[in-house]
C-alpha cells in the first residue's frame, strides 16, 4: 500500500544488541533477585532447571540478533509469536536463561 503525506518526526538509532555466543534469544525474563532468594546455591554454582525460576508475568524478551537481524527477526518473531499465543516451547538454546547461571556466578554480593 502507498503512503501518502508522510511525514518524519524524529528518528531513533542504537546499537545492535547481540548475545555473548551470537545466538539470539527469545523468552521469558527471568525475576533474578527472586530466582536467587529461592535458590541462594546458583550463586555457588548449583544447577537448577529454568523451569524452576521465578519469571515476570506476561513480560518476554526478543533480542540478541546483532547483524544477522535482518535475516532473523521474522524468523525469532515467530518463535515468540508461538510462544506467546500457541504456547508452544521455545528451543532451550534461544531461552535467555542460558546466560542466568553464569551471570550468577559472577555477582559481587556473595
Amino acid at each position: 500500500q502507498k503512503l501518502d503525506d508522510v511525514r518524519l518526526i524524529k528518528e531513533y538509532s542504537g546499537a545492535r544488541a547481540g548475545s555473548f555466543d551470537y545466538i539470539p534469544m527469545i523468552g521469558s525474563i527471568i525475576k533474578s533477585a527472586k530466582t536467587i532468594e529461592k535458590f541462594p546455591s546458583l550463586k555457588f554454582g548449583r544447577k537448577i532447571e529454568a523451569k524452576h525460576y521465578e519469571f515476570y508475568e506476561n513480560t518476554s524478551i526478543i533480542n540478541g540478533m546483532g547483524g544477522r537481524g535482518f535475516v532473523l527477526a521474522p524468523f525469532i518473531a515467530k518463535k515468540l509469536v508461538d510462544f506467546l499465543i500457541n504456547n508452544k516451547e521455545i528451543e532451550k538454546e534461544l531461552l535467555p536463561d542460558r546466560f542466568f547461571n553464569r551471570w550468577v556466578k559472577r555477582i559481587k554480593d556473595k
